[in-house]
């Protein structure tokens, strides 16, 4: 028993103690954080208007289906092969 209390005295005597903090570190002046900041959001706003999808005007085609075409499209289409080309073909 004596064993035990002497283990939790020295353990909450380690737990006690301050802690040795490291030399500080020389802060950025508020300018400088500033602008860093500023450059960042500006290139994450930049980012954002690249990403962003862009649409033509809406209209409505003969099916009555209303269509708003894309200007810049994600993925440009690849070229059409062969199979694309027949797949809304019909054999007779």
């Amino acid at each position: 028993m004596l064993r035990i209390s002497a283990i939790i005295c020295l353990s909450l005597f380690l737990f006690a103690t301050p802690v040795r903090a490291d030399a500080p570190t020389p802060e950025k002046s508020p300018e400088q954080l500033l602008s860093e900041g500023m450059r960042s959001l500006m290139q994450a706003m930049k980012l954002f208007m690249q990403n962003l999808p862009q649409f033509g005007e809406p209209y409505i085609n003969d099916n009555g289906d209303i269509v708003i075409p894309r200007i810049q499209p994600k993925n440009p289409p690849s070229e059409p092969t062969e199979k694309s080309e027949e797949k809304g073909k019909r054999q007779i």
